[in-house]
């Protein structure tokens, strides 16, 4: 299928990283990357904010593109749970 689609590829392993950021080469590979993103940031989000919940400090390593997309939600359950941030 990858050949179809990348026919200049001679191996579909070794496709260029650009191709995940390039919507004109990868379209599809493009919007298979955001949705990863936004199920990863929901899911990091959803494990910090459990752990908050039951009074446990949390520490998280994480890409800066991660932290930047789960500030908001984040904060917004923070304010509401009432703890504090360091």
């Amino acid at each position: 299928m990858l050949g179809f689609i990348f026919p200049e590829l001679e191996n579909w392993r070794c496709i260029p990283s650009f191709y995940f950021y390039n919507s004109q080469k990868g379209k599809f590979l493009v919007q298979i990357h955001r949705y990863l993103q936004k199920f990863r940031n929901r899911h990091m989000a959803q494990a910090l904010l459990a752990e908050l919940k039951r009074r446990e400090r949390v520490f998280a390593v994480c890409g800066r593109s991660h932290v930047v997309s789960q500030i908001p939600l984040l904060l917004a359950n923070m304010k509401e749970g009432k703890w504090r941030v360091k």
